[in-house]
């Protein structure tokens, strides 16, 4: 294995490159039951090349899928104990369309996430989103978020010729391309879009409604406005474009919305946003909320200019608790009924008691009304994780990029 640098929101992340999909002897769980709770392998003796994201459609089909980065997507039946199920399989395979080689390996392209509306089961229709390009002028950098079908006859398998590219935003380098991707209970399709990358957002992205970078976008994949792949919702705060806002933009000033979830019981949508030198947060995102960046880095000013607008983060944390926030979900599960209820993130780059040569820890926080009610809580210590995510049952899994495990949340026995 190779040593490379995986960045997040401006910092490196030493990570492990993990081999390819191949079965291996069962391994045993490594995390330290900080809260109650451990994780388990959701496919025991099954390692991936560099997880990104976990996702899985409500069509009743018990099925989860697997973001590779470098531009695969895997399909397998969900693992419920017992007999062990398949290895999983090849969905889609883009990786012709991903940055190749140093880009890749020391930006924050390729594909990362891939999401499912509601009506899956009806179209079979989903999104991805990837970062791509070389730089050049026929080959800029850019952040595209694209839809697929499945194949006909076969619902394990995507249709490669049926990829339509979406949205496509120009970035100056291979950096904070975002990635956050949800569709909402109404079925739009949510969409982070990272700053340029530059230390203090000089040009003021984050606060300049006519463009897309360093916003939260919300559109209809299954329409078209005029001069548009995709539909603008109506009820998109300046959905009409008026004062030369873009109609896409449903929130704006954030710097680098690597993940987002949508609570499935309150509609409410969440994103953790990494911070720069000081603070990490997470937000709710609220229609035509201002997050702040770059006035404010999470809850603290950062330039000068009128904050007085910035909706400010759910909770923010310094360096005590880590560098890099990793956005997760409402836990709305059974499995671990003392976390329902209670916002879960991580952190890349945790400190942790039990071994300092280790980072990745899961902290959870009560929430009601998009506000937190409580203080943080420690669940659990989860290794280099760059993904929180949760399957159709509403249980949460971990990508482990230099692992290369796929793990899932459990009570500690």
């Amino acid at each position: 294995m190779r040593r490379t640098l995986y960045v997040l929101g401006g910092l490196a992340l030493a990570s492990l490159f993990a081999a390819g999909v191949t079965p291996k002897a069962a391994l045993v769980p490594t995390a330290e039951a900080a809260g109650g709770f451990t994780i388990q392998d959701a496919w025991p003796g099954v390692t991936f090349q560099t997880p990104v994201d976990v996702a899985a459609p409500a069509d009743g089909s018990d099925r989860l899928f697997v973001v590779e980065r470098a531009g695969r997507i895997l399909v397998g039946k969900k693992f419920r104990g017992g007999a062990a199920v398949p290895p999983p399989s090849v969905f889609l395979d883009i990786r012709s369309l991903q940055m190749q080689g140093e880009a890749l390996d020391q930006g924050h392209g390729g594909l990362v996430a891939v999401a499912f509306p509601p009506n899956f089961a009806q179209t079979q229709t989903f999104a991805v989103f990837y970062g791509t390009g070389a730089g050049t002028d026929t080959d800029p950098y850019r952040a595209v978020v694209a839809s697929y079908r499945t194949s006909a006859g076969n619902p394990n398998v995507a249709d490669p010729a049926s990829g339509r590219v979406l949205l496509e935003v120009r970035k100056r380098a291979p950096i904070h391309f975002g990635g956050g991707l949800t569709f909402d209970k109404k079925g739009m399709l949510c969409i982070g879009i990272g700053d340029s990358g530059t230390k203090n957002d000089p040009d003021k992205l984050g606060q300049d409604t006519r463009v897309l970078e360093a916003k939260i976008l919300r559109i209809d994949i299954g329409a078209t406005s005029p001069g548009l792949p995709y539909g603008i919702p109506q009820d998109n705060p300046w959905a009409t474009g008026a004062g030369g806002v873009r109609p896409e933009i449903w929130a704006y000033g954030v710097r680098n919305p690597y993940r987002m979830s949508c609570d499935r019981e309150t509609g409410d949508l969440w994103i953790g946003d990494p911070g720069q030198q000081l603070r990490e947060d997470v937000s709710m995102v609220p229609r035509a909320g201002n997050l702040g960046w770059p006035l404010m880095e999470a809850d603290k000013p950062l330039v000068a200019g009128d904050a007085s607008s910035c909706v400010p983060p759910v909770f923010a944390y310094g360096r005590d608790m880590g560098r890099c926030v990793i956005g997760g979900v409402v836990y709305r599960g059974q499995r671990c009924p003392d976390l329902v209820g209670k916002y879960l993130f991580g952190d890349n780059m945790a400190p942790q008691a039990s071994d300092a040569d280790k980072s990745g820890r899961l902290w959870a926080i009560p929430v009601k009304g998009g506000r937190s009610t409580g203080a943080p809580e420690a669940v659990v210590d989860v290794e280099d994780v760059v993904s929180i995510d949760q399957d159709a049952d509403g249980e949460v899994y971990f990508s482990q990029l230099s692992t290369g495990r796929v793990t899932t949340l459990v009570p500690a026995r």
